[in-house]
């Protein structure tokens, strides 16, 4: 389903990258969000399809898209970073992982150029380094389960948690402000300690996620994003089975705005199903 809505969804991209004339990292960025293979031919069929009078302008900027990542070596590529993967592998360090997505994120950025500066870069990581991984998705997504299960070394950093301890109610809105300030003041305390974080919550909204990202990675962090896709009907069973059910309006709301997160946003994203099974793994 996500790879069938990432090609609606980037598929003005091709003609968009050509004529900008687009750099590598803007060609490798696509090729994380979707197939750009497939996104080349559902594009040459749509304009097939059509009766334009720029029809043969656009099927030629559709060849450029496919010379272009013929080039980079994206075209039948499922890994488009293999090569920068292999830069860390290669140098046998045990922060190998971290470092390679770090890289990633900053070559996106435009703030490195080439795998051997993430490489040069990554060497701060043999200190020791925090981890923030963001749970995304509505109440009753599987979200809690998943951190229940974690080792002793996570630090779990819950807004519900929080509310109860402030208010005395999990569910209680009145106070979130105040809550959300403490719940930040205790994140960068624990970055600053080199900790392994999950910040539980739904962080439905890509500008929460980003408020959170911005403060991780200034921290130094590995910043992930865990987010859990589940079928409405059994985010409204599992809810009514919960001890602290949230209203149903509340949940419907939460569907409403959830804003399905995407590959640039952290250094890592993983998606889950309904059972809390991972399906995709970024880069």
């Amino acid at each position: 389903v996500l790879s069938i809505a990432n090609l609606v969804g980037y598929h003005q991209m091709p003609n968009r990258l050509v004529r900008k004339d687009a750099s590598e990292a803007e060609y490798r960025l696509l090729s994380r969000q979707v197939d750009p293979q497939l996104l080349y031919f559902l594009e040459k069929a749509d304009m097939k399809g059509r009766i334009c009078a720029d029809m043969e302008k656009n099927l030629e900027s559709l060849e450029l898209f496919r010379m272009r990542l013929e080039e980079l070596d994206l075209w039948e590529n499922e890994l488009p970073y293999e090569d920068w993967l292999q830069v860390f592998e290669d140098n046998d360090i045990s922060y190998s992982k971290a470092g390679s997505l770090m890289a990633i994120h900053d070559f996106e950025r435009k703030s490195i150029s080439s795998p051997e500066e993430g490489l040069a870069r990554s060497y701060r990581l043999r200190d020791g380094y925090p981890e923030l991984v963001i749970t995304c998705g509505p109440s009753g997504s599987g979200k809690s389960s998943w951190v229940e299960s974690l080792s002793d070394e996570w630090e779990r950093l819950s807004l519900d948690d929080l509310r109860q301890e402030m208010t005395g109610k999990r569910s209680s809105q009145k106070d979130n402000g105040a809550v959300l300030q403490q719940a930040r003041t205790l994140l960068k305390q624990l970055l600053s300690q080199n900790k392994k974080i999950v910040w539980e919550a739904t962080s439905l909204r890509k500008d929460h996620r980003a408020a959170l990202i911005q403060t991780g990675i200034k921290y130094g962090a590995l910043v992930s994003i865990r987010a859990y896709i589940a079928p409405e009907s059994a985010l409204y069973q599992r809810n009514n089975k919960r001890i602290n059910p949230v209203p149903e309006k509340v949940l419907c709301k939460q569907l409403g705005s959830y804003q399905i997160p995407s590959v640039e946003e952290a250094h890592e994203l993983i998606f889950c199903d309904e059972n809390g099974s991972e399906f995709f793994r970024s880069p």
